[in-house]
């Protein structure tokens, strides 16, 4: 049985490993999937909006050009691409 000192030293450890994972640098082809969801994604909702192809295009090239900057450092892609898998993964629990 699981006393609570060890509960609590099997969460600090696990927040200890998750941290770890978070620095290490991601595989190419996850970042190039990320992106290419994220592409999808966003054309697909400025379907709502619009139906011109080369409107939605050059919006993408406009988001990616700056969120791939070297200036930035953390709301990158590879970010907004993390973001939108975790409420991928809740979309069924949020709410209007």
């Amino acid at each position: 049985m699981v006393n609570k000192i060890q509960h609590l030293q099997f969460k600090k450890m696990l927040t200890l490993y998750e941290n770890a994972l978070k620095r290490l640098p991601p595989h190419p082809l996850a970042v190039t999937k990320n992106k290419i969801v994220l592409k999808e994604t966003f054309i697909e909702l400025l379907t709502n909006f619009t139906n011109n192809e080369s409107l939605k295009n050059e919006l993408w090239n406009e988001i990616e050009k700056n969120y791939a900057s070297k200036k930035r450092h953390y709301h990158t892609l590879q970010h907004l691409g993390n973001l939108l898998a975790q409420l991928t993964d809740v979309k069924s629990e949020i709410q209007n």
